[in-house]
């Protein structure tokens, strides 16, 4: 996988938390929607931080979906593997 990929999983995931959270209203489980927009903040986070990784990698001229988002800095070229 490589930062692209990750980013859109990441926006997938976002969508459905966002869709379990109005569902939790809803229902009035105000204590499930609680939790639900906590873990939506963690992957907003986390899609900053990934978007902020591919503006760097584009900028030093490399291609994102050649990065290994399993790199902190998500910088290293991936490694392919073949399974």
């Amino acid at each position: 996988m490589d930062l692209a990929n990750h980013e859109m999983g990441l926006e997938l995931q976002l969508i459905e938390l966002t869709e379990q959270c109005e569902r939790a209203r809803v229902q009035d489980r105000e204590e499930d929607a609680q939790r639900i927009q906590h873990e939506m903040a963690l992957l907003q986070e986390e899609m900053a931080l990934t978007t902020e990784r591919m503006v760097i990698l584009a900028d030093q001229g490399v291609n994102p979906q050649d990065a290994d988002p399993n790199d902190p800095e998500g910088l290293n070229p991936k490694t392919s593997s073949a399974a």
